[in-house]
């Protein structure tokens, strides 16, 4: 009966805890395949993750492909992203930190005038990171109580190699091809305390998903065209559709106790991703201040695993409008005069539900960036998001997210002329 009593411990595994709360990150990236990561630069993040309509020629933005067409020099960007988390729920609050890689990417321009470029790299797409020590008092079937501890690790990535084209009138169209890869691991540990009646386990769930898919891309021409205003300017609509995939899953559950370690599964299931929708709209006004709009959708309801889905996930939609200050350049500016300032708002309905209660995040943004020659640059953004509630026993999170990013320019393929 006692043996029959544990296992059920062990496999009830939910998002409402009570008793000591110490973890990093969220308990809420435990499903699904963690949380999503919109934005992989410094300038992305300080507008509100997402710019789908924006072409910058000085910015490698895969999140729509198509913008790839502005590029006029070669591209490597990469950075780093630290995230502050104060974690509470009704009872107690805590504090954790963690600083992770955003990704590398590199882009060149083929052809400037017909817009061809060529970009490859390697990107985040969710993460899991989560500690959660639980301490249970004593039971009438365990007298001296028991300590259960949730642990999960890892996430998705991708590698992915980019190229775009402009059409006739200035239409912009990009695509990828991406190849999915990744580990999610999740460790359920029981110690009982001081009770020889029961022997203390532990469950390790490792997955491990890969596969294909891609994106696709497009952004209108200047419809400020059409308005002859002197005031707004590049005027534009932008849209990219991540597709779905299907991507194959090894599955691993080991379990470990004094007697030993037990490989209970090894096989290998489907993960099922549904496709994300990003559309946009931006313009310039003054010729200085660049403003966007954006609305993000994805069907989380239609993710699953192994034919499974969760009744833990919702459709998500994130909207969000940026803000940039780009100043002109000149010899004679000072070092202020050059700096380029961002600002951002964002709303997300997440893609967690918890027992009917949407999980939603609010954020608010900036940065800037520092001119290091006219094509490198270092970005920085930071970031406050509040997301979940206290109430109904669940775990509210404010969050202080900080980017740092190095954007390095270089003319290639220049050819020289013979005389």
């Amino acid at each position: 009966m006692k043996l029959i009593y544990l296992y059920k411990i062990l496999f009830i595994v939910t998002i409402i805890q009570t008793g000591l709360l110490s973890q990093s990150s969220s308990s809420y990236s435990r499903i699904g395949i963690g949380d999503i990561i919109y934005s992989y630069s410094g300038r992305r993040a300080a507008i509100g993750q997402v710019g789908t309509s924006i072409i910058d020629d000085a910015n490698i933005s895969i999140l729509n492909p198509a913008s790839l067409t502005g590029l006029i020099a070669t591209r490597t960007e990469f950075g780093m992203k630290y995230t502050g988390s104060f974690l509470s729920n009704s009872s107690i609050t805590d504090f954790s930190a963690d600083t992770k890689f955003s990704g590398v990417t590199i882009a060149f321009p083929l052809s400037v005038e017909n817009g061809i470029s060529l970009a490859f790299g390697l990107l985040p797409v969710s993460n899991v990171n989560y500690l959660e020590n639980n301490s249970v008092a004593s039971t009438a079937n365990v007298p001296n109580g028991y300590n259960i501890t949730y642990e999960g690790t890892g996430g998705l990535s991708k590698l992915f190699i980019a190229t775009s084209l402009k059409f006739p009138f200035d239409i912009r169209f990009g695509i990828t091809l991406d190849y999915y890869f990744g580990k999610l691991d999740y460790l359920s540990k029981i110690d009982f305390i001081d009770d020889i009646s029961f022997i203390s386990s532990s469950y390790d769930s490792r997955y491990r998903p890969h596969g294909f898919g891609s994106t696709i891309g497009i952004i209108t021409p200047d419809i400020s065209k059409m308005l002859a205003s002197n005031l707004i300017s590049d005027i534009r609509l932008g849209a990219s559709l991540i597709l779905s995939s299907d991507l194959s899953t090894d599955n691993l559950l080991i379990a470990n106790s004094i007697l030993g370690e037990d490989t209970v599964n090894n096989s290998t299931q489907n993960m099922s991703l549904p496709y994300r929708l990003n559309t946009g709209l931006s313009f310039m006004i003054s010729q200085k201040y660049l403003i966007t709009f954006d609305y993000v959708f994805q069907p989380w309801s239609k993710f699953s695993l192994g034919g499974q889905t969760s009744t833990f996930l919702r459709d998500s939609y994130k909207i969000s409008s940026g803000f940039e200050y780009r100043p002109e350049r000149s010899l004679n500016q000072s070092f202020w005069e050059q700096l380029t300032w961002r600002a951002g708002l964002s709303f997300e309905q997440t893609q967690y539900s918890i027992n009917g209660n949407d999980i939603k995040e609010y954020s608010v943004m900036g940065g800037f960036s520092i001119p290091l020659s006219f094509q490198n640059a270092l970005d920085f953004s930071i970031e406050y998001a509040k997301r979940g509630t206290k109430d109904f026993n669940l775990q509210q999170e404010n969050l202080i997210r900080l980017n740092v990013g190095v954007s390095l320019g270089e003319l290639w393929f220049i050819r020289n002329e013979q005389f």
